[in-house]
């Protein structure tokens, strides 16, 4: 997840609106696989 985070904040004004939403649906379901509440923006 912290390596996610960083690629996203790293790379993520040059990823598209579609690439972003995969990343960020990555993330909730790691969220979800180890019991972690998801965070609504």
């Amino acid at each position: 997840m912290t390596t996610l985070n960083f690629y996203i904040n790293r790379v993520g004004k040059h990823l598209s609106a579609q690439q972003r939403g995969v990343l960020e649906k990555v993330k909730d379901e790691l969220r979800e696989l180890y019991g972690k509440p998801c965070i609504e923006a």
